[in-house]
């Protein structure tokens, strides 16, 4: 059986980014009264929502994502315990909150690492001020790097880092200049995102020779991909690098086919082949949720309840054909690959791939044995998947 995860969105933001397409509320012109009832108001509706799921299996990891969870501040760390009682995690389970530099204090981490949380996801981007300024960040490096001493000294042992590379301004030396202040910390995790400009961000309006060509993007993530090996980060993911034995485990889940309940406004489930989704905007999930008395046992109702139950705002049943190309490009998002064997034995091959492979293997974009994306293969990615989404 695969591992199953819980996902929880908190969907507050002090402001929005202006590259950024997530459902999200920016909540930084609120009082301090005012943050605290919409906090406790969102905070139990979710726990309800909780309550209100029959599931039948264990999960073996929980993340907290947004938005920004750490804005909750001291509601979180109770927050974290009620779930994963509710959920009976063990010990040794993984359980991540995304945080944002200077938005979590010392006390904070500590209520943080007391309530169980073992991994700590900091959205950093970069280490220059002008950069950050640029992307609508609120804080500075002199702030990281305060919150990076305070989660070591509260005890976190796993600290995952974002960068974002393709910015518009940074060039070849700045990036480098990055990456270098971030491997000079060591943390156990970093992942690394291309620039994406939404249509429905203000960064969609503006001119684009203000963002660097696609060919220096790829430069930047060649020379991510050199230095980080050189320091001992194995490359496990599309995005993705690591200790030995620091993998993401939440994310491996959707990477790998694995079950997952999403809790909160516009939070996403997979459940035994289902994909579902909650409402958003917030106003509209607390309403649904305040309304429902029923508990769901999802393998038998989900997809009767789909937009008629708890926050539920919608769902699909992928069609089989739809799922085996899924499971086929995720798992070639991690770099070690496909086992075809095992992967035909589960799902069976689509006749017309092995034409496709053929030719991704002679454009030097797939290996063989395991199935895997080559060095050219990795830039190129989306171009390879799809091939087994058009075939």
């Amino acid at each position: 059986m695969n591992k199953a995860g819980v996902y929880v969105h908190i969907p507050f933001c002090l402001q929005r980014c202006p590259y950024c397409s997530f459902q999200s509320q920016a909540i930084g012109s609120l009082s301090k009264d005012a943050r605290e009832e919409l906090f406790s108001e969102y905070i139990e509706a979710v726990k309800k929502e909780a309550n209100l799921w029959q599931l039948d299996f264990a999960p073996s990891t929980l993340y907290f994502g947004g938005g920004t969870p750490s804005l909750l501040g001291a509601h979180l760390g109770p927050m974290v315990r009620w779930l994963r009682e509710r959920f009976a995690l063990d010990g040794g389970s993984e359980i991540t909150v995304e945080a944002n530099p200077a938005t979590v204090g010392r006390d904070d981490l500590v209520s943080l690492v007391q309530s169980g949380v073992t991994r700590l996801s900091l959205g950093l981007q970069s280490s220059h001020d002008s950069l950050l300024t640029t992307l609508g960040r609120l804080h500075t490096w002199s702030d990281f790097l305060r919150t990076w001493s305070d989660a070591r000294e509260a005890g976190f042992e796993n600290i995952s880092l974002d960068l974002i590379y393709g910015l518009p301004g940074q060039d070849s030396c700045l990036w480098r200049q990055t990456l270098e202040d971030v491997l000079a910390l060591r943390p156990e995790h970093i992942s690394l995102y291309a620039l994406t400009v939404e249509e429905d961000t203000p960064w969609a309006a503006l001119a684009q020779d203000i963002f660097p060509l696609q060919d220096d993007v790829a430069s930047e993530y060649e020379l991510a991909c050199q230095l980080l090996s050189e320091r001992g980060y194995e490359h496990y993911e599309l995005s993705n690098w690591a200790l030995p034995g620091k993998e993401s485990q939440h994310n491996l889940l959707y990477w790998t086919g694995g079950e997952y309940l999403g809790l909160g406004a516009a939070a996403h489930s997979y459940l035994g082949g289902s994909r579902v989704w909650n409402s958003w905007p917030r106003e509209r999930y607390l309403a649904q949720i305040a309304r429902e008395r029923r508990p769901l046992n999802w393998r038998w109702a989900l997809p009767q309840a789909w937009g008629s139950w708890g926050g539920l705002a919608g769902g699909e049943k992928l069609p089989f054909a739809a799922r085996r190309a899924e499971a086929l490009i995720l798992g070639l998002r991690l770099v070690g690959g496909v086992d075809l064997e095992t992967f035909s034995a589960k799902w069976g091959l689509d006749p017309k791939w092995q034409e496709q492979i053929e030719i991704l293997v002679q454009s030097d974009l797939l290996a063989t044995e395991p199935l895997r994306l080559t060095p050219r293969g990795l830039l190129l990615a989306n171009q390879v998947f799809l091939r087994f989404l058009e075939n």
